[in-house]
């Protein structure tokens, strides 16, 4: 679906009349990308410091890598005029004896987490295990099963003939760059219809109850991490910082395009208003200098050198007024200079005074006096009427604070007696 300049352009033409459709294409545009812009700033400002914080002081330097990956560095070779280009492969890191058996202590720990998957413990293995490869710090791990009709090299568990827990042993290679270490998982497989471990995770849920039920008086409720030997954790699903990354993103993109939309239009409704809040007396002041003898465009002269003098009211009035003189002093015809005004100014009543200024030029000073005069009138009245409706929806406005001031009555009146009930 394309997108409808002429429709989002449209509140902008009352408030840039000078403007052309292209440039007003310009400037909602612009409009629209500023509210996206904190987004690039973000991202130079991090490419600058990710630029800073990689940066080497020395390009001779070399960091190896950590993760035994490696790197091609391109070197120019000259000699006596001669020059190649040749690539070096810097290889990563090799670890010391003490950081490789360091490395392979902690991985281990890990390891006897890792293959586990949903069973509780090494002594209680009913559930097919996890041998998982890559176990972190670019450390891999090489599984092999000593007992394959009770555990195969994927992990699957064969207790359904057993009647007795038996021991199953796995050996590890944990390997990184040229260093490995090997070491045994010593596993208890138990028979598949052994009901220990439901006793026992129905045992831990009447305990937590029990222990939720002792611990009410706190005003904090701990979840303890286990309870006789069933690890416990918190189902909180956590937004990791690349999905937060992307729906602040969708939001901002919305919420600016929307944001945008309401701007402008909350910006063309108080232009609106100001014009109509300084129509009655513009069209009055039009009409009594009439009345005083001027002709139409002396007192359209007039009037405007009257509110150039005024800066502090009617910003948005003597803006169109300002572009309206200079339409007739640069020989713009008179009638269409005032079309023009009421086009701008984008209502109802100044076009409808922009017709009775233009019928001057062909009709008479006369017929042109009594419709200003009729229009001057209409305008007085309208502009009762729109202050009575704005003393209403003040009056509406009034309401909440005086609801509140009754609640706040109330509730000193009720809570001493209550207290002494």
């Amino acid at each position: 679906m394309a997108f409808d300049f002429n429709s989002k352009i449209q509140p902008l033409k009352s408030e840039f009349p000078e403007k052309t459709k292209n440039e007003l294409k310009v400037i909602l545009i612009k409009r629209y990308v500023k509210f996206f812009l904190i987004f690039f700033v973000i991202a130079i400002i991090a490419s600058i410091v990710f630029f800073i914080m990689n940066s080497k002081n020395n390009p001779r330097a070399i960091l190896r890598d950590e993760d035994n990956m490696g790197q091609d560095i391109k070197l120019l070779l000259s000699s006596e005029g001669e020059s190649k280009i040749i690539s070096l492969a810097v290889h990563g890191k090799e670890l010391s004896e003490e950081e490789a058996e360091e490395l392979f202590v902690k991985k281990q720990q890990e390891i006897y987490e890792m293959v586990l998957g949903d069973n509780l413990s090494t002594d209680e293995i009913l559930y097919p295990l996890k041998f998982v490869k890559n176990v972190g710090d670019n450390v891999e791990a090489d599984y092999l099963s000593l007992t394959p009709e009770l555990v195969d090299e994927y992990g699957n568990v064969y207790n359904n003939d057993l009647t007795t827990p038996v021991r199953a042993d796995i050996q590890v290679k944990l390997t990184k760059g040229n260093a490995y270490k090997i070491f045994f998982l010593y596993l208890t497989i138990c028979p598949a219809t052994s009901g220990k471990t439901s006793e026992k995770l129905e045992a831990a849920v009447d305990e937590l109850t029990e222990y939720e039920r002792n611990n009410r008086d706190n005003e904090i409720f701990v979840i303890p991490e286990e309870i006789n030997g069933v690890s416990i954790e918190v189902m909180n699903e956590k937004i990791t910082p690349l999905e937060f990354a992307f729906i602040a993103l969708i939001s901002a993109l919305v919420l600016g395009y929307s944001l945008t939309g309401l701007l402008i239009e909350k910006e063309d409704k108080k232009r609106h208003s100001e014009l109509e809040d300084a129509y009655s007396e513009f069209v009055s002041k039009l009409a009594f200098c009439v009345s005083a003898g001027l002709t139409v465009r002396n007192a359209v002269l007039r009037v405007i050198s009257d509110y150039e003098k005024r800066l502090d009211k009617n910003k948005v009035l003597r803006k169109r007024l300002i572009s309206l003189k200079q339409d007739m002093e640069t020989g713009v015809f008179e009638a269409s200079a005032y079309d023009h005004f009421g086009r701008t100014c984008d209502l109802p009543c100044y076009q409808r005074l922009a017709n009775i200024l233009s019928q001057s030029v062909v009709k008479g000073i006369k017929e042109v006096r009594n419709d200003l005069f009729d229009e001057a009138g209409n305008a007085l009245l309208k502009e009762n009427t729109r202050l009575r409706m704005k003393n209403e929806e003040l009056g509406t406005k009034l309401l909440i604070p005086m609801f509140v001031f009754l609640i706040e009555v109330m509730l000193i009146l009720i809570v001493p007696a209550m207290k002494m009930i």
